[in-house]
């Protein structure tokens, strides 16, 4: 994997089959559960939460009102982010403008919110001990189903992160 660097005023990452295949089948996976449908290895209703915070944690009725406003756009803007995610991590040259990456950066974070939620990472101290947890098995790769969670939850922070570091650059003089 190459991370997301600045080409001109385009930001390009590059994918290797695995990494795409695997990309695309968790980002698929949040989609199908934002459209309402169940989704093996995802606890739904959390997750949803997470994904669709509440307008007001202290005020049930500001909490409904918000969430009948907001709820279907919500979930409309966060799909078609999704979508357009897939189908760049599909490519092996990923390739955006800056008004794409802005989005991409958002259909990241939806991921590793999702991901996040199955490994109970809450705070960054939490993401930092699961991610020293993590054994490596008999061929150097993750062991369990937790270490490929946190191998996935790393990646997927590694490579938001150099997107929004690209996106921060200064646009080099000429």
């Amino acid at each position: 994997m190459r991370l997301f660097h600045r080409v001109n005023e385009r930001f390009v990452a590059h994918l290797g089959p695995e990494e795409r295949a695997v990309l695309v089948g968790v980002v698929e996976a949040v989609q199908a559960m934002i459209q309402g449908e169940a989704t093996p290895g995802f606890d739904t209703i959390p997750t949803l939460a997470r994904l669709f915070p509440p307008g007001s944690t202290t005020d049930r009725e500001i909490a409904r009102e918000f969430a009948e406003l907001t709820g279907e756009a919500m979930r409309t803007n966060k799909t078609k982010r999704l979508e357009s995610l897939a189908r760049n991590l599909a490519r092996g040259k990923i390739e955006l403008d800056r008004e794409e990456a802005g989005e991409t950066v958002a259909a990241l974070n939806d991921v590793r919110l999702a991901v996040a939620e199955i490994l109970g990472i809450e705070t960054a101290e939490d993401a930092a001990r699961i991610d020293a947890g993590r054994t490596d098995g008999p061929a150097g790769g993750p062991e369990g189903l937790e270490d490929v969670l946190v191998e996935l939850y790393v990646v997927l922070t590694v490579l938001q992160e150099s997107l929004v570091q690209a996106l921060s650059a200064v646009s080099p003089s000429h």
